[in-house]
């Protein structure tokens, strides 16, 4: 029995459960999920951020924070260390993450959705703390990002003008409690070797390199991000732990 073309219209636009799409949304799903996908190996092969949990103490190394010594810019930081904007994004039910503001490019969808945007410098440090992944390795004396936010890097700037730098400096670092920065609030400086003593301690000769920022730090276009999914129905990360400005949420043994 042939089928007329009106009733297999109708059977090509019978509404889908909510647990099934087709057409443009399906399309968009898979434009998300391979958007995710190369984002989640984009994070695993950068550093991971330096914190803090509330109530204890590690130590870490600078590897950079250089200061101008002399001139109309003298004790301020070389441009070796990166001052960029961020916003920090709910991405899941425990998990928040950290995107560059493109608002001086182009229409940020964080800066639209009144997620509110925060200045940091960005240093890289060896973190001499011991961790355990999900898989049950052990890692100690890792370089990591270390994200200072405004109050920090005040503290920082005033110890560079100081003493000349940050780099190679070894400093004992605490946090009071949650509400203080996830770096860490007090600083007890300990004593300076030079790069390349440290690169042969650790094992790391890529200090000796310097920190590509760009690639640590990586743009997102407006696209790409709409692509992610982030729209103007982004939530503002008030239950963060964000209290002073510097304070950033667990997210577990991943980059953040």
């Amino acid at each position: 029995m042939a089928v007329s073309k009106s009733s297999a219209g109708k059977k090509q636009q019978k509404k889908l459960p909510s647990w099934m799409m087709g057409g443009q949304d399906a399309e968009k799903a898979f434009e998300k999920e391979d958007a995710e996908t190369k984002a989640r190996r984009e994070a695993n092969a950068r550093l991971f951020r330096f914190r803090v949990k509330p109530g204890e103490t590690t130590s870490v190394t600078f590897v950079d924070g250089d200061v101008h010594l002399t001139g109309p810019k003298k004790g301020s930081f070389v441009n070796s260390v990166p001052v960029v904007y961020e916003h920090t994004v709910k991405t899941g039910p425990k998990k928040w993450d950290q995107y560059l503001c493109i608002a001086e490019d182009e229409p940020c969808p964080f800066c639209a959705s009144d997620n509110r945007r925060y200045i940091c410098a960005v240093f890289t440090v060896i973190d001499h703390s011991e961790w355990t992944s999900r898989k049950g390795e052990t890692y100690t004396n890792q370089r990591k990002l270390f994200v200072a936010k405004s109050q920090t890097y005040k503290k920082l700037k005033k110890r560079a003008a100081k003493h000349g730098a940050l780099t190679g400096w070894t400093v004992e670092i605490s946090r009071t409690d949650d509400r203080s920065a996830a770096v860490g609030d007090e600083f007890e400086w300990e004593d300076q070797q030079a790069l390349t003593t440290l690169a042969d301690e650790y094992d790391l000769p890529e200090i000796l390199e310097g920190t590509d920022y760009v690639e640590e730090l990586p743009y997102h276009s407006g696209e790409e991000l709409r692509t992610l999914g982030f729209a103007d129905d982004l939530e503002d990360p008030d239950d963060a732990d964000d209290s002073e400005g510097d304070s950033l949420p667990e997210s577990g043994d991943t980059p953040f």
